[in-house]
Protein backbone atom coordinates (compact mmCIF):
# COMPACT_ATOMS: atom_id res chain seq x y z
CA UNK A 1 0.00 0.00 0.00
CA UNK A 2 1.45 3.35 -0.97
CA UNK A 3 1.87 6.16 1.52
CA UNK A 4 -0.88 8.42 0.11
CA UNK A 5 -3.46 5.63 0.19
CA UNK A 6 -2.52 4.84 3.80
CA UNK A 7 -3.03 8.48 4.84
CA UNK A 8 -6.52 8.56 3.31
CA UNK A 9 -7.46 5.30 5.02
CA UNK A 10 -6.33 6.71 8.34
CA UNK A 11 -8.29 9.93 7.71
CA UNK A 12 -11.51 8.00 7.01
CA UNK A 13 -11.04 5.82 10.10
CA UNK A 14 -10.53 8.86 12.36
CA UNK A 15 -13.47 10.69 10.76
CA UNK A 16 -15.70 7.63 11.17
CA UNK A 17 -14.72 7.25 14.83
CA UNK A 18 -15.36 10.96 15.46
CA UNK A 19 -18.79 10.82 13.83
CA UNK A 20 -19.66 7.68 15.82
CA UNK A 21 -18.71 9.40 19.08
CA UNK A 22 -20.71 12.50 18.11
CA UNK A 23 -23.67 10.24 17.34
CA UNK A 24 -23.45 8.58 20.75
CA UNK A 25 -23.12 11.94 22.51
CA UNK A 26 -25.85 13.64 20.47
CA UNK A 27 -28.69 13.18 23.02
CA UNK A 28 -26.63 14.93 25.70
CA UNK A 29 -25.31 17.57 23.30
CA UNK A 30 -28.89 18.50 22.40
CA UNK A 31 -29.76 19.34 26.03
CA UNK A 32 -29.69 23.02 26.89
CA UNK A 33 -27.69 22.59 30.11
CA UNK A 34 -25.32 19.82 28.96
CA UNK A 35 -25.47 18.50 32.53
CA UNK A 36 -25.03 14.94 31.27
CA UNK A 37 -21.49 15.86 30.21
CA UNK A 38 -20.37 16.56 33.76
CA UNK A 39 -18.62 13.97 35.89
CA UNK A 40 -17.98 14.11 39.65
CA UNK A 41 -14.53 15.67 39.10
CA UNK A 42 -15.53 18.05 36.29
CA UNK A 43 -15.55 21.10 38.54
CA UNK A 44 -11.95 20.45 39.61
CA UNK A 45 -11.05 21.18 35.97
CA UNK A 46 -13.66 23.83 35.14
CA UNK A 47 -13.24 26.10 38.16
CA UNK A 48 -9.45 26.55 37.75
CA UNK A 49 -10.05 27.32 34.05
CA UNK A 50 -12.60 29.98 34.96
CA UNK A 51 -10.25 31.33 37.65
CA UNK A 52 -7.50 31.58 35.05
CA UNK A 53 -9.77 33.72 32.89
CA UNK A 54 -11.10 35.90 35.70
CA UNK A 55 -8.05 36.26 37.96
CA UNK A 56 -5.18 35.54 35.59
CA UNK A 57 -3.79 32.71 37.74
CA UNK A 58 -4.66 29.07 38.25
CA UNK A 59 -6.59 28.97 41.52
CA UNK A 60 -8.99 26.26 42.71
CA UNK A 61 -11.89 28.65 42.00
CA UNK A 62 -12.26 32.28 40.95
CA UNK A 63 -11.18 34.63 43.77
CA UNK A 64 -10.38 31.67 46.08
CA UNK A 65 -6.73 32.54 46.74
CA UNK A 66 -5.82 28.83 46.83
CA UNK A 67 -3.43 27.68 44.11
CA UNK A 68 -4.69 24.72 42.06
CA UNK A 69 -2.15 21.91 42.33
CA UNK A 70 -4.23 18.76 41.92
CA UNK A 71 -4.81 18.87 38.14
CA UNK A 72 -2.35 19.05 35.25
CA UNK A 73 -2.32 22.58 33.81
CA UNK A 74 -2.54 21.62 30.13
CA UNK A 75 -6.18 20.58 30.12
CA UNK A 76 -7.12 23.56 32.26
CA UNK A 77 -5.44 25.87 29.73
CA UNK A 78 -7.38 24.27 26.89
CA UNK A 79 -10.63 24.62 28.86
CA UNK A 80 -9.84 28.27 29.51
CA UNK A 81 -9.45 28.79 25.75
CA UNK A 82 -12.83 27.17 25.14
CA UNK A 83 -14.47 29.21 27.91
CA UNK A 84 -12.95 32.35 26.40
CA UNK A 85 -15.01 31.63 23.27
CA UNK A 86 -18.18 30.48 25.03
CA UNK A 87 -19.26 29.70 28.58
CA UNK A 88 -21.08 26.62 27.29
CA UNK A 89 -19.78 23.08 27.72
CA UNK A 90 -20.47 22.34 24.06
CA UNK A 91 -16.98 23.17 22.72
CA UNK A 92 -15.14 21.09 25.34
CA UNK A 93 -17.58 18.23 24.72
CA UNK A 94 -16.98 18.29 20.97
CA UNK A 95 -13.23 18.40 21.54
CA UNK A 96 -13.59 15.45 23.92
CA UNK A 97 -15.29 13.49 21.14
CA UNK A 98 -12.33 14.13 18.89
CA UNK A 99 -9.67 13.17 21.43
Amino acid sequence: MDKEHWKWNLFWIVLGAFLLRIGCALPVLMESTHAGLLRPDSYTYMLPAKALLEDGCMMTAPSSGVIATTRPPGYILILALFFQCSDSLLLPALAGCLF
